[in-house]
């Protein structure tokens, strides 16, 4: 996506997505932690609403999500906000990567706001700048702020990111996540 000409690439071995599965369980893991949203789940709910062949998705949700035994959930089309809010009606669902565009037409969906959020605990945002407003608005709606990042294939997903217990959206990609 994005591209023009000939496609470009970066070649990852085994290792560096590996690697990248276990930076992003350690960054994650005081959110999966904490007990003031109650027990976390056996098995973690992921919504994967992004495009599996991009790096962020592929990592964050397909590959930690079995690293954790957790329960992926694949959106095929999040363009369709109707059909991604009748399927996340139907899940508590623990982490919701998404980019602005895709928070932004969530909570603008009628729907949506009317979700259970009680159980989320983790909105991370890549892919492109996070708009204040709408991280406020996400805020204000889900109890969850979006903890923004920056990463690339190069990198085997994040490269840096917000803590993941920040209680406010604080506009900017971070600091380098663990061992990067």
């Amino acid at each position: 996506g994005g591209t023009t000409g000939v496609a470009k690439g970066a070649m990852l071995v085994h290792a560096n997505i590996t690697g990248g599965v276990l930076v992003s369980e350690a960054w994650l893991k005081p959110a999966m932690d904490d007990t003031t949203k109650g027990p976390m789940p056996e098995c973690p709910v992921f919504i994967s609403a992004l495009p599996m062949y991009h790096i962020f998705c592929l990592v964050t949700c397909m590959w930690l999500g079995f690293r954790m035994g957790g329960h992926n959930i694949l959106i095929a089309n999040p363009r369709d906000m109707d059909g991604m809010v009748d399927t996340l009606a139907k899940y508590k669902f623990n982490v919701l990567p998404a980019v602005n565009t895709m928070f932004n037409g969530l909570v603008n969906h009628a729907g949506f706001q009317k979700l259970d959020f009680s159980s989320l605990r983790v909105s991370n945002g890549g892919g492109m700048a996070v708009q204040r407003a709408v991280a406020e608005k996400w805020l204000a709606l889900t109890k969850t702020p979006i903890v923004e990042g920056f990463g690339l294939t190069e990198t085997s997903s994040g490269a840096t990111c917000n803590p993941v217990m920040a209680t406010e959206y604080s506009g900017d990609v971070g600091m380098p996540m663990p061992n990067t």
